[in-house]
């Protein structure tokens, strides 16, 4: 497959091969810049398989033999394959989502493996190719609709999500402008798709990689000025967070709820899956954080208060809490720390031992107060 006397020089093959290999170096810049984050690591993992997708298609291209041109088109399901569920995975870290979607990004990377072994070892999509003034393309048969149904629900999944959750985010915020303009890399990026008209004998030159080109622009412009926000791993180990006295809740910059130990959980009543996710607010108005925060305290402050939270069908609870604040490299505030305590047994001891305190004064009749021994006091 790789002997050179199978290609022959395209400028139509050479213009994808060049941004295959611009996808392949912005990815690894990524997972270095961002120090392998689990963020950064479902970037790299979009960015290689449009890496394989590019890659093998320009090969597809250039090929002279259409038997070899038809192994390359084979093979580029290694990449394309995942593409749709890569893009969706990374998509859910950038927007805070992840925990919630877990289970549709499993199945998501299920149906991935049974589509890309399928197309790449038998001919259930395709078994000829159509021969363009450009190349060779794979000719798509009615057997390809389940892929391509898949293919296009993730990406419609994908571009749901940045909708939605642009449509809660701030307006003019931080994360407001974050949401979009990953969001907006990702729609131009989608435009790739048309390259599946070749595959029902559409003469257009596919020129996916185009659109390709630009979403690396805009997605490297993005990286640098925003950075990827990882709520998870990334910002505190797992078993560092579960050890902490304390109940731990981290909320991003619009107070969602991104990360908590078992402790918070349980404090609220809640599940950790429903937990996260949540609005701070909605358990609490009084616990969410307030705009002026950060300008008041800046970002080495600490805001300490005591209140008490009131539980449907439970106790009353008291809880000290600290708020501190997370920033990026930039010194931008991303989100907040909430550490809790509960104090109720503190509280209730403190009123009772006021409570005897004043019971002297408020009876009419003489009170001796007298010590083990029998002396009075």
């Amino acid at each position: 497959m790789l002997d050179l006397d199978n290609f022959f020089f395209s400028y139509w093959a050479l213009c994808p091969l060049v941004v295959a290999a611009l996808t392949f170096i912005q990815g690894h810049w990524v997972l270095w810049r961002e120090r392998g984050s689990s963020v950064s690591l479902a970037y790299f993992r979009a960015s290689i398989a449009i890496t394989v997708w590019l890659f093998t298609f320009s090969l597809m291209y250039a090929s002279l033999d259409p038997a070899v041109a038809l192994k390359w088109a084979h093979t580029s399901y290694l990449g394309i394959a995942f593409i749709p569920v890569a893009i969706y995975d990374f998509s859910s870290h950038v927007l805070g989502v992840h925990e919630t979607r877990r289970n549709v990004i499993r199945i998501g990377w299920c149906l991935s493996v049974l589509f890309s072994v399928l197309i790449t070892f038998t001919d259930v999509a395709f078994k000829h190719l159509y021969h363009f003034e450009w190349g060779y393309y794979p000719a798509f048969t009615l057997l390809s609709t389940p892929f391509l149904l898949f293919f296009f629900g993730f990406m419609v999944f994908t571009l749901r999500e940045y909708a939605l959750r642009f449509k809660e985010a701030v307006p003019g915020s931080e994360n407001a402008v974050r949401i979009k303009a990953f969001g907006f890399a990702f729609s131009l990026g989608y435009v790739a798709s048309l390259d599946y008209l070749a595959a029902f004998g559409v003469g257009l030159y596919p020129f996916g990689y185009i659109p390709i080109f630009i979403f690396l622009l805009m997605t490297s412009r993005a990286v640098v000025k925003y950075r990827l926000v990882d709520y998870t791993a990334a910002l505190a180990v797992h078993n560092i967070v579960e050890t902490i006295a304390e109940a731990l809740i981290v909320v991003d910059y619009e107070g969602k709820i991104r990360l908590a130990n078992q402790k918070a959980v349980h404090l609220f009543g809640q599940s950790m899956h429903s937990f996260t996710g949540k609005s701070l607010a909605s358990l609490d108005e009084r616990l969410a954080p307030q705009p002026g925060w950060f300008r008041d305290y800046g970002k080495n402050g600490v805001i300490q208060n005591q209140m008490d939270l009131h539980f449907e069908g439970r106790r009353l609870v008291y809880v000290d809490y600290t708020v501190s604040f997370m920033t990026n490299s930039e010194e931008s505030l991303v989100g907040y720390v909430y550490l809790l305590r509960d104090v109720t047994a503190r509280v209730t001891s403190d009123a009772e031992i006021a409570r005897l305190a004043a019971f002297p004064e408020q009876i009419p009749n003489v009170v001796i107060e007298l010590d083990t021994s029998g002396r009075v006091h």
